[in-house]
């Protein structure tokens, strides 16, 4: 299997071409999370690449950017967590905290997805991140106890929080 999808991923690469249809850009970043959560090496050194350069402001197609931060944070450190955070807690577009939250919520160490959880609670985050990030730790293989517990321990926080709104319901 790995080496049929590295094949498929070196046809389609990284990068969007010229005249390509629609299904190739939505397929390119699937595919290429697939091989990299596989383990391939290539793949988690390039998304580590992709990942620097976004952070030194390099233009970067976006489909790529939640893909290479997914990729970097399950493998990553703490290090990698205060970058992701800084660069959450900087930008200014919703499309790119949302991508960074996913990424942020997507460490395998129980204490960085805690603290995922706890910067969604706080004001530097909108209350919509708030429930996105439970459902992104719930779902991370490793952060599902994390969750629940975070669930329950902020239960009339998040109660307070929501009260009368949409949001909660869903």
């Amino acid at each position: 299997m790995g080496e049929i999808l590295k094949n498929i991923v070196k046809k389609v690469g990284w990068s969007k071409k010229a005249n390509e249809p629609y299904s190739i850009t939505l397929m390119r970043g699937v595919l290429i999370y697939a091989l990299g959560t596989s383990g391939d090496r290539e793949t988690l050194i390039k998304a580590r690449k992709v990942f620097s350069d976004a952070l030194k402001n390099k233009k970067i197609d976006p489909d790529l950017r939640g893909v290479a931060y997914r990729l970097v944070a399950e493998n990553g450190k703490a290090s990698d967590y205060l970058r992701l955070e800084k660069l959450y807690k900087e930008t200014s577009l919703q499309e790119e905290k949302d991508r960074v939250l996913r990424a942020l919520c997507s460490f395998r160490d129980k204490d960085l997805l805690l603290r995922a959880l706890k910067l969604s609670l706080s004001e530097t985050a909108r209350s919509q991140d708030l429930l996105k990030s439970i459902s992104f730790v719930w779902a991370n293989p490793w952060g599902r106890y994390v969750a629940w517990e975070f669930l329950k321990t902020n239960w009339k926080k998040i109660i307070k929080r929501f009260e009368g709104g949409h949001l909660f319901a869903r």
